[in-house]
């Protein structure tokens, strides 16, 4: 049996939102953008950097004026300069993104490094990933393990996950498949999506943990519901296969359909032996088709099937199946 799963570092640089409870973060929070504005609008005379923060997030998203970059980073800088972690933390994204700025990892990295010394979990994470991906500073994979801890351990789900993963390839930490299915697993609970589905791959793989295909579904279906293309492929293939879950060809089908549309051909032979062999979904021109687009691939599982399903199959059917192809491509 093969599955294509897939582990991911989380390369997004976030902006923090931890500050001390502030009203015009409350209503940023619930949506309530106006409220927000006004709140931050009033303090802003009074140079709060809070409130410097707080405009220079509205500017950046657009919500509650007219995006304005520019006037994001002028304001983001001033609340930053005062020594204002959130700020800093925000302005090294503008630099790593180059947005309102001209981008510059090393600018970015330095305002990162300001944060992540006052203890900001962002920041923190934020720096790993530079030091990963050696951006805008050395590349350092033990510096990034040691800043993705610090973040980690104060529950940052990224970092977590970030940390499940170094230490699953044994990147920047020696490799031990118990912490990384332990960091993972807390970013995960979390509902943090790709380690959910990385947990989901490391329980089916024995990884960390005795085999467990239950709990190899169970994380999958979860990482599924919020959309992830890997766990669907995932989900659908332990259906296929009866791993975890009674086998389901229509459930398989359901699930593995958008990879073999997008050209995988280990899900499109899946798909079309779901086809062949499924009592509620039979249909042999289906299985035909996407064996077919499986075996053109390479895939030397499907020429087998190929046949059987053909062997099936009218005139008529196989003509049909022959102008799908056509009209698809």
């Amino acid at each position: 049996m093969r599955h294509t799963f897939l582990l991911f570092l989380a390369c997004a640089l976030v902006a923090a939102c931890s500050t001390p409870p502030d009203p015009g973060l409350e209503a940023y929070e619930k949506g309530d953008y106006a409220a927000a504005l006004g709140i931050w609008q009033e303090r802003l005379a009074a140079g709060e950097a809070v409130a410097q923060w707080g405009m220079a997030r509205l500017y950046a998203e657009g919500n509650g004026v007219e995006r304005n970059d520019s006037e994001a980073v002028r304001l983001a800088t001033l609340a930053a300069e005062t020594g204002y972690a959130e700020a800093q933390d925000l302005l090294g994204g503008f630099y790593a993104r180059g947005q309102g700025v001209e981008q510059s990892l090393e600018q970015a990295g330095v305002w990162f490094r300001k944060a992540a010394w006052q203890d900001l979990p962002t920041a923190q994470n934020n720096l790993g990933v530079l030091y990963s991906r050696g951006q805008g500073v050395p590349a350092d994979p033990a510096e990034a393990v040691s800043w993705y801890r610090k973040a980690a351990q104060q529950g940052l789900d990224r970092a977590q996950f970030n940390l499940g993963v170094a230490y699953a390839f044994g990147r920047g930490v020696g490799r031990d498949d118990a912490e990384g299915l332990r960091w993972l697993r807390k970013a995960a609970e979390q509902g943090h999506v790709m380690a959910q589905s990385n947990l989901g791959m490391m329980y089916a793989n024995g990884l960390g943990a005795p085999r467990d295909d239950a709990e190899a579904v169970k994380w999958n279906r979860l990482a599924a519901d919020q959309g992830l293309h890997a766990a669907k492929v995932n989900l659908g293939s332990m259906y296929f296969d009866g791993r975890g879950v009674e086998r389901d060809l229509q459930k398989a089908i359901e699930y593995l359909l958008p990879a073999a549309q997008d050209g995988v051909p280990e899900a499109q032979y899946r798909v079309g032996v779901s086809f062949l062999e499924s009592d509620e979904e039979r249909d042999l021109v289906q299985a035909f088709y996407w064996l077919g687009r499986s075996a053109a691939q390479g895939y030397q599982d499907a020429v087998p099937k190929l046949d059987e399903a053909r062997d099936q199959m009218t005139p008529e059917q196989i003509e049909e199946a022959v102008r799908l192809a056509a009209a698809k491509g």
